[in-house]
């Protein structure tokens, strides 16, 4: 049986939560630690689908292998970023959503703070998913790499000041997670910095956006199930 990183797609009944309305640690545990080093967008992909299906009332899971497809994953060489908001628009049309729910991404000129503040607070967002480019590894204090980390990363952003960005690395242990101690801050220089020179894709941020309301597409579903 192939493993799935969350419950089976389409819609659920499970009532809806509030973004912002949960602290970061709380919110954290929708989101999955790495299970190699260089999977980090597959496991946040994973998370971003649980975080946003759970707090829309959406079952969006896929299996790994599934997410490893999506993502254009090969083991030793990580994914390819732009690969996935054109396959997860896929996934969501296979689901019948694609009319209410869209995958997109920007990078480059297309980005910038503004945008990444605009997208966090927004109920009908999904956190975003940022890269960062691999000096993140000589400036991080939470994990240590052996030898000095030479991948660009990956990581979800759950608040931004003027200050400091508050983030969900993946590259932790799962006892991370569930003690809370999931959540990292930078000073938002700092992280704007190595995301604006990441060498692959600079200020890459991926995120799901409701296109049209939910509610409506669950009020026609239960009329029809009726």
């Amino acid at each position: 049986m192939k493993k799935r990183l969350h419950g089976p797609p389409g819609i659920s009944r499970r009532p809806a939560v509030n973004k912002l309305g949960r602290p970061l640690e709380e919110i954290a545990l929708d989101f999955i630690p790495q299970f190699s080093s260089d999977d980090c967008l597959v496991v946040n992909v994973a998370g971003l689908l649980a975080e946003y299906g759970k707090r829309k009332g959406l079952d969006l899971g896929l299996p790994r292998e599934r997410i490893k497809e999506i993502c254009g994953y090969t083991g030793g060489f990580g994914s390819q970023s732009t690969r996935i908001a054109p396959n997860l628009g896929i996934h969501l049309r296979n689901l019948r959503l694609g009319d209410y729910v869209d995958a997109r991404e920007s990078q480059g000129d297309q980005s910038s703070l503004a945008r990444l503040r605009k997208i966090v607070p927004d109920e009908a967002t999904s956190f975003p998913i940022v890269s960062l480019n691999k000096d993140y590894w000589s400036v991080q204090g939470h994990a240590k790499v052996k030898p000095k980390g030479e991948m660009e990363h990956t990581v979800i952003v759950l608040s931004v000041t003027d200050d400091e960005v508050a983030f969900f690395d993946p590259f932790q242990r799962q006892r991370a997670v569930e003690s809370g101690a999931a959540i990292h801050r930078m000073p938002t220089t700092k992280f704007t910095s190595l995301w604006a020179n990441d060498c692959l894709a600079s200020k890459w941020i991926l995120w799901l956006v409701e296109r049209a309301k939910l509610s409506t597409l669950m009020a026609y579903q239960e009329g029809s199930n009726g």
